[in-house]
């Protein structure tokens, strides 16, 4: 994935801070960026590839001051296409008081989208897919338990414009298993990723998702259990979720 194709799995976030001489100590906190925050969102698409509101990952619903246009982050790899764009969403909270409310206002400041591949079956791949090492940062579950969510790093340089890594995942195989007197598909998935052969002088950070439901359509409507292997520097990582 080139420096290009990453950008919108990079998370940059910006504090703006002026300072006075006066005889207070602080200031209050009301300026441009002090309800600036960013989230994981899934947004649906509409027919004008445009969203007025979304899902937060705690199921709470995120209404926007104003549409934001989602047709550069819908892509056909991913698994959900047609459906709804997952996404790192940046916005000021218009009620940061409504700790209780089930509903977020929000001022957007930027969106980028959130890769969720679709899930390939390894006997049908002609050739190994590569699995080159990357860093795994972090992983955890959506307070909705919906999403296994990823955060990782790839190593690239200025000179990989015309040649973008490539990252995805492989079904290596689905097991049946009784678990706690209720069957279970165990999903095991490979994360993959080609390196192109691109000089490794700097990381650059991205997001992975993957759906519990996406999963479960998978194993035929059974209860999935994941594991997920990774390749990294420091060798294989497995993840289990679900």
């Amino acid at each position: 994935m080139s420096r290009q194709s990453l950008k919108n799995s990079i998370i940059i976030a910006a504090a703006v801070i002026a300072t006075s001489c006066t005889m207070r100590e602080y200031d209050v906190g009301d300026g441009t960026y002090s309800y600036y925050t960013a989230d994981m969102v899934t947004f649906t698409v509409g027919k004008d590839s445009a969203a007025s509101s979304g899902i937060m990952d705690n199921d709470k619903t995120i209404q926007l001051t104003k549409k934001i246009n989602l047709r550069s982050l819908i892509n056909n790899n991913d698994a959900t296409q047609g459906k709804y764009v997952r996404t790192m969403f940046h916005y000021n909270k218009q009620n940061p008081d409504e700790q209780q409310s089930d509903t977020v206002k929000a001022d957007p400041i930027g969106v980028e989208r959130i890769l969720l591949p679709k899930i390939v079956l390894a006997d049908t791949l002609k050739e190994k897919p590569k699995t080159d090492p990357l860093t795994l940062n972090s992983s955890w579950m959506s307070a909705n338990g919906k999403f296994l969510n990823i955060q990782f790093s790839v190593k690239t340089s200025t000179t990989d414009e015309q040649t973008p890594q490539t990252i995805g995942l492989v079904c290596d195989s689905i097991t049946r298993r009784n678990i706690n007197n209720e069957e279970r598909s165990i999903v095991h998935l490979r994360m993959t990723h080609d390196q192109k052969d691109i000089p490794q002088y700097y990381s650059v950070k991205g997001f992975l998702c993957i759906s519990r439901e996406y999963l479960q359509t998978l194993c035929g409507g059974i209860n999935p259990t994941l594991q997920l292997t990774i390749n990294t520097y420091d060798g294989d990582k497995t993840i289990t979720a679900f």
